[in-house]
Formats: structure tokens, C-alpha cells, sequence
């Protein structure tokens, strides 16, 4: 749960284990027995059957061979598909970097990315598995597939992809293949529905956009359980083939009850000393394009949550 570090470790730190255990004694109704070896019996008698998986598999001065689990763990977690149903297992991740679980995205209907949880991450993940409260957090990374590694080399440092040497491009900023998750992907105990709700000119100035535009959004909660959701806003050229796909500018969590909506204001200037609509030259500055055409949108680093806007800088306007 704390990264592997061992200079800033707690005295007492809340395992998986731990953590569900502690919140089981709150609900007599269930039992928690952690068995690192359970027997099929046992497997087979549980109504939930929780696999935790991960650690810390490269750090500096040791880097990754690849980006799946271990074969010892990949072995534990088969071990138990091949005894019970797989609809009886929550697939637990504590890492602190992407894994790639191809063989089990479309095998195992429930994965939690519980990344390192710190000194209560055990807790923290048992409250959401017993549904105290909606999962609302977002991935700070693309997951690649595993065969990512093989088609970009550790010497290649070019972000965008590369037709020529088989590179896919790097993040979600330049990556053009399918990942298995998309950075600030996220579920929910509840489901969500946005649209705009104010929305600044569709033409606008450099100054205006260097400035910063607000754009509000109506998101509603549509199911039976209240819930934070991270509202990220993201920007992407239209007019430039090499531009990125498309670039995070904003982001704001809120929580929004069973049946209500809330309105959000997202600003584009919302990071301190950037310019979210600016491109470098080859000379190294930096300048908004006139004339060119930006969407704007909601979601995450691969999909719109709903149609994004556009906006286009005013040609006859002056750096």
C-alpha cells in the first residue's frame, strides 16, 4: 500500500486484508477469511472470492521487462478461475504503475485499480467493495496492452506514433492504438449524464482564449446511488494533423446525489501559467494559431461523454 517506500512508512498500515475484515465485524451477515492458499472447498463456498494482486515491479536503477503480472501471480489468479466462476471474483491491483491484463479484461467482469491507498488504502478499498461508498476515482495512466513493449523500444523516446518504425505513440496525447483503458477512465456505482449547459461564443479572440474560457456543464446522476465524478475537459486542434488527440485542461470532482444535477463550471485557464489553446513553433514559441478550429470536450483521454464543442480563433486578430 505505500509504494514499496521504506522511509516514510506508518507504524500501522491497513492491508487488503485488514481493511475487510475490519468492516466485515460491521455486517454480521458476512465473514471475511483470508486465506492466501484457500483450498477449492473454500473457493467454492465463498460468495465473493477477492484476489488481490501487484507490488512494486520496477524502480530506479531497475526497470520493467514488461507490463503484465507476474507469472506467479498470473498462476494464482487461473489457479482460481479454473475452480469457481469468474462472476465470483473481484480482481484487486495495488500498483503504482500500468499492468496489462489482457487475459483477463474480458474474462474477469469486476477489476479494481486500487493503486497504492497509503496508510488506509485497505479501508478505503473495503468501503467500496461493501458499497459504503461509490468508486469515483479516474486512472492517471494509459493502460497499453501487453505487446505495447515490443512495438515501442526503451531508446525511443518520440512521442507521437511512427508508421515507419511500428510505434503506437506514447499517452494518451499521441496514442493511436486501442488500450485496454484510457487515462481518466473511471466507473461508478451510479450512472451519469452530461451536456452543456452555458457556452461561451463560438468564435473568439487570442486574448480571450489566453485568458481563459468557462464553459458550464448539467451532469445528472440517472441511477439510485450518489456519487463524486471527475469532470475532465480536454482541447484538441481539428485542423493540424499532428496535433495531439487531445489535451487535458481542466478538471473538477463533484458529487452529485441519486436523481440530481449539478452545474459545473470548467475553465480553460484553470492551470496556472498555461496556455491551453497555444501551439510551439519550430522556433519554440508558443502562439494560438489564427484561424484555426478547437474542440472542446468532456470525458476522458479516449471518448466524449457527450458532443464536444467548437470553437475558432478569429483570423483577423493580432498575436
Amino acid at each position: 500500500m505505500m509504494g514499496g517506500k521504506n522511509d516514510y512508512c506508518p507504524e500501522s498500515v491497513t492491508s487488503v486484508c485488514t481493511g475487510l475484515e475490519s468492516r466485515s465485524k460491521q455486517s454480521p451477515n458476512f465473514v471475511v477469511t483470508c486465506d492466501p492458499a484457500a483450498d477449492s472447498s473454500t473457493l467454492t463456498n465463498a460468495d465473493v472470492v477477492v484476489v488481490a494482486v501487484g507490488g512494486v515491479f520496477g524502480h530506479e536503477g531497475s526497470d520493467r521487462t514488461n507490463i503484465s503480472l507476474p507469472q506467479k501471480q498470473q498462476e494464482a489468479i487461473n489457479s482460481v478461475l479454473g475452480q469457481i466462476s469468474a462472476n465470483k471474483v473481484v480482481l484487486v491491483l495495488v500498483n503504482g504503475d500500468p499492468i496489462a491484463l489482457d487475459a483477463y479484461k474480458g474474462t474477469i467482469p469486476t477489476i479494481v485499480e486500487a493503486l497504492e491507498g497509503g496508510q488506509s488504502g485497505g479501508a478505503g478499498l473495503a468501503s467500496v467493495l461493501f458499497g459504503d461508498v461509490s468508486p469515483s476515482g479516474m486512472l492517471p495512466f494509459t493502460v497499453y496492452p501487453d505487446a505495447y513493449v515490443s512495438k515501442v523500444p526503451m531508446s525511443d523516446m518520440s512521442m507521437r506514433a511512427n508508421s515507419s518504425t511500428g510505434s503506437p505513440g506514447r499517452t494518451y496525447r499521441f496514442y493511436v492504438d486501442e488500450p485496454l483503458w484510457p487515462f481518466g477512465f473511471g466507473l461508478h456505482y451510479t450512472t451519469f449524464k452530461g451536456q452543456w449547459d452555458s457556452l461561451p461564443q463560438s468564435s473568439q479572440t487570442v486574448a480571450a482564449l489566453e485568458a481563459g474560457l468557462a464553459l458550464t456543464v448539467a451532469l445528472t446522476n440517472t441511477g439510485t446511488m450518489g456519487s463524486a465524478k471527475a469532470l475532465q475537459l480536454y482541447v484538441r486542434q481539428l485542423d493540424a494533423p499532428e496535433a495531439p488527440l487531445r489535451s487535458l485542461v481542466a478538471l473538477e470532482k463533484v458529487y452529485v446525489g441519486a436523481g440530481q444535477t449539478e452545474s459545473v463550471t470548467l475553465n480553460t485557464s484553470l492551470f496556472a501559467n498555461t496556455c491551453s489553446f497555444c501551439v510551439v513553433t519550430p522556433n519554440g514559441s508558443s502562439a494560438i494559431p489564427l484561424g484555426s478550429t478547437w474542440a472542446v470536450s468532456v470525458g476522458d483521454g479516449a471518448t466524449d461523454m457527450f458532443p464536444p464543442f467548437n470553437v475558432t480563433v478569429k483570423s483577423g486578430d493580432v498575436y
